[in-house]
């Protein structure tokens, strides 16, 4: 149900966060896979350019740190902004 579905954004921001990072990372691919393909790609959002992959990244990290899940934010999320 809607509510049920509202209770789990709420126990699992991040899940929402980063499946909206994958959403758009999967769409960035496809339109590049059509660009060089020579055709028109989807209208699907995607990344135009790393700082916009980093931010939503970085504000994940940031609320990480802050809510005292430190030792989460070093791991693999700051391996992963290392490399956008």
């Amino acid at each position: 149900s809607l509510l049920n579905s509202k209770r789990k954004c709420r126990q699992s921001p991040y899940r929402v966060v980063l499946s909206d990072v994958r959403e758009k990372l999967l769409a960035t691919r496809r339109r590049m896979e059509d660009c060089l393909a020579g055709n028109t790609p989807d209208e699907d959002p995607y990344y135009e350019n790393a700082e916009q992959l980093a931010e939503p990244l970085l504000a994940c990290y940031k609320s990480l740190w802050e809510t005292g899940a430190g030792i989460v934010a070093e791991g693999r999320l700051l391996d992963t902004i290392r490399r956008t």
